[in-house]
């Protein structure tokens, strides 16, 4: 805590993000957004910016305006700008429990008064040198005009907990229980981000054996910024296995993590950066003069520099959304007759229907493909066996909104489509009454999502997939599931689980009609925003590398184009973080039928991003799921991502990822097609092993009799599969070989190590 000149303490305001031009400067105290969007007359923005520049005032941390004072001229708003006396802040990358990078010199930032020393010493004892030099553990060096500072610590072995104390003017702050090991950066979209409470179904008990406290994560703040690259993150903690609570770190690094210790042997302490947003596009991570020189800066990008433009646009759509909801809300007859209360009779009432909850959706009941509000309800008897057992419900996805009840009592509501329906029932009654209400907002994919079982859980050792199927438990066992084989019949053992889509059908009605929804603005999904407000604050942070996911959002914007983008940030962040070399791993887009638009396309574009040296692919096509854009197995991402760091960073003796093309060509004498693969390890296989199974592919020859031939091949070498050409068929020059093309596409090529090859399309030489 801070010393005020007069004694006593000074406690640091909580930072809030801003947009515009005043990033990380003042803000109007009379009014500041919720979002963080700078409410103020625009015209004060360039004196506040010129106030900063000139006293070394910055955001929350040295000044705020006191409300009721107008911005004037200069001389008297300096007068009113309030200086507090702590100036001498640390980084949030910083704080209490950080990672830093093992064998490598460390980077430490902050801000301090404008052009003060700064001294900063690990707790090893030695005597600090002159200014920007370092000696042993300690470092010194000065802060520049605006207040900005950085220091050079000293390489160190993994190890620790170490301290660090930063000095200035008399000033300290201190961090504690540092450690240094490996340090990763998780980037990407929903798929990274998707957190571990997501995917708990799955791997029950997983959070409760996470106790290695040497595993350590940073979540950077999801925000866009338009004005340029920041300096400074916005906040944030880093969160300690076994200490603290992860279930919201990503699932993907979470299991990266654990497989790295388990598999690969990486006994070092672990941290990790997460930097990951769900639905960006890929542009909005790279930065803006790498996007000016693809040509993908919008005409209109200058507005989004404007001050508070982006929360203004932000605000009004949710402003608009949020009528929309209320609007729904009033003109629905469910809500006002009480259908969820267990007494309502739906016989008695015209327009109710039957439907079962697996075809529940749009394909099969064309009312769900309209926006409206629709009730869906069922009355069951449960066996003796499970009454007043807790319970969970776990019913799929919906689209859209959904609120649940039980008996006429709120059990769970989401407010979109993505997340699981597993809403937690206290104590199981003997007669249930379930009632669903949905709020379907644009007509499209409506209802239930297909293929996803509808169950209560009773045993939470149960683990489920991400279609609700059980799986067996840890020890193997299989949960006993009711009724069995579709019958009511009593349960002849204690039942683990009750299927309640074996129950019969349900009653549905449409209770309320309207327009669809109007459309929510993101500024997250803008080109450069996320960029500048999270991955240029980490500049000059020490890594080991960067693991990536993203795609989707991508794919269903069109995926042409989408390697040079990938290319241009993978080299965009090696300068950022002065790594020309530092390794890149991502995961290609995984099977996926339902939502998928473009994905066999931008498979490919990430294919040919491998271009540059110093990265891996991993291929998840047996990972996916076909009725979920968010599948939750997440661990085969995780284990995959750890056997490519073991091979790329590790020097694990493993393949990086399974077989690549390397080219095919035409043998016009013998009537084949030969495909050369890299990265075979052990040689190709095939599901049946080596040497066994056919391997489909397709001809494209827009010269050809038929545009799209399917063909099939075989594993002839350790490197190579043939495929037989069918009598008369002579590819012409333009002739192209596709493998696994398609959203949903058969793994059925891989290497001994089980590793996947990737789907392509290459010309025939």
């Amino acid at each position: 805590m801070a010393q005020a000149p007069g004694g006593g303490e000074v406690r640091r305001r909580q930072r809030r993000p801003v947009w515009g031009p005043v990033g990380r400067g003042a803000s109007c105290v009379a009014n500041m957004s919720a979002r963080g969007g700078v409410s103020c007359a625009m015209r004060d923005a360039p004196r506040i910016a010129a106030c900063e520049h000139a006293h070394g005032l910055y955001y929350n941390d040295v000044i705020h305006w006191w409300a009721g004072i107008p911005f004037n001229e200069d001389a008297q708003t300096t007068r009113r700008c309030i200086r507090m006396s702590n100036t001498l802040e640390l980084d949030p990358l910083f704080r209490d429990g950080a990672v830093l990078q093992r064998n490598r010199a460390v980077a430490v930032w902050g801000i301090a008064r404008p052009s003060a020393r700064i001294a900063a010493t690990l707790t090893r004892a030695g005597a600090c040198g002159g200014a920007g030099t370092s000696n042993g553990d300690c470092a010194s060096s000065y802060a520049d005009a605006s207040g900005s500072w950085r220091v050079t610590l000293p390489a160190h072995p993994a190890g620790g907990p170490y301290e660090l104390r930063v000095e200035s003017d008399g000033e300290s702050v201190e961090t504690h229980d540092l450690l240094f090991g490996d340090v990763w950066l998780l980037g990407g979209q929903s798929n990274m981000w998707l957190w571990m409470d997501r995917v708990a179904a799955r791997y029950p008990g997983e959070l409760d054996r996470a106790r290695d406290g040497s595993i350590r994560f940073f979540l950077v703040p999801q925000e866009a910024d338009f004005t340029g690259p920041r300096t400074r993150t916005a906040g944030g903690t880093w969160l300690v296995e076994g200490r603290d609570d992860v279930s919201g770190v990503s699932a993907a690094g979470f299991f990266f993590a654990k497989h790295l210790r388990e598999d690969a042997g990486v006994d070092v302490p672990l941290g990790f950066v997460q930097a990951a947003i769900g639905g960006t596009p890929i542009e909005p991570w790279i930065a803006e003069p790498w996007l000016r020189r693809l040509d993908l800066i919008p005409d209109d990008f200058d507005r989004w520099r404007e001050p508070g433009y982006a929360g203004r646009l932000e605000s009004e759509a949710d402003d608009r959304f949020g009528q929309f909801v209320r609007d729904a809300d009033s003109a629905d007859l469910g809500l006002a007759e009480h259908w969820e209360d267990p007494r309502y009779d739906p016989s008695a009432s015209a327009g109710w229907k039957s439907a079962d909850l697996a075809k529940a959706d749009c394909m099969h009941e064309a009312d769900l493909g309209k926006p409206g509000v629709f009730w869906f309800r069922k009355t069951v008897e449960l066996p003796d066996a499970v009454v007043g057992k807790p319970a969970s419900m776990r019913f799929g996805t919906l689209v859209d909104a959904d609120d649940c009840y039980v008996n006429g009592e709120p059990v769970g509501s989401t407010g979109y489509r993505y997340p699981p329906r597993n809403y937690a029932i206290a104590a199981l009654p003997k007669r249930m009454t379930i009632a669903f209400r949905l709020r379907v907002n644009n007509g499209v994919d409506g209802g239930f999502t297909p293929g996803k079982w509808h169950m209560i859980v009773i045993d939470p050792t149960v683990p489920t997939d991400g279609s609700g199927n059980p799986l067996p438990r840890a020890d193997g066992s299989i949960a006993r599931v009711w009724p069995e084989n579709g019958r009511g019949a009593a349960p002849k053992a204690p039942i683990d689980v009750i299927d309640v889509g074996a129950l019969g059908p349900w009653r549905w009605r449409r209770s309320a009609s309207f327009a669809p929804a109007p459309a929510k603005v993101f500024p997250t999904r803008m080109p450069a925003g996320c960029y500048n407000a999270m991955i240029a604050p980490l500049r000059g942070l020490a890594l080991t590398g960067v693991l990536w996911y993203q795609g989707e959002t991508s794919a269903s914007r069109g995926p042409a184009g989408y390697a040079a983008k990938m290319m241009a940030l993978i080299q965009c962040w090696r300068a950022l973080f002065g790594r020309p070399d530092l390794p890149f791993i991502y995961a290609q887009l995984p099977n996926l039928t339902i939502q998928a638009h473009g994905y066999a396309r931008l498979r490919d574009e990430q294919r040919r991003a491998l271009a540059l040296d110093g990265t891996a692919m991993i291929v998840t096509l047996d990972a996916g799921e076909d009725n979920d854009l968010h599948p939750i197995d997440k661990e085969t991402i995780g284990r995959r991502f750890a056997v490519a760091a073991d091979a790329l960073v590790y020097g694990g003796g493993v393949e990086s990822m399974g077989p690549l093309v390397s080219r095919a060509e035409v043998r016009r004498g013998a009537g084949e097609i030969v495909v050369r693969f890299t990265h075979c390890g052990g040689g190709l296989r095939t599901a049946g092993g080596p040497g066994a199974g056919v391997i489909p592919f397709e001809l494209i020859d827009p010269a050809g009799e038929s545009p799209a031939l399917a063909v099939r091949g075989s594993v002839s070498s350790p490197h190579t599969v043939t495929i037989p050409l069918p009598w008369g068929v002579e590819p012409g020059e333009d002739a192209m070989l596709r493998y696994a093309w398609g959203e949903s596409p058969e793994p059925v090529l891989r290497n001994a190590d089980g590793l996947l090859a990737s789907p392509f399309e290459v010309p025939l030489g």
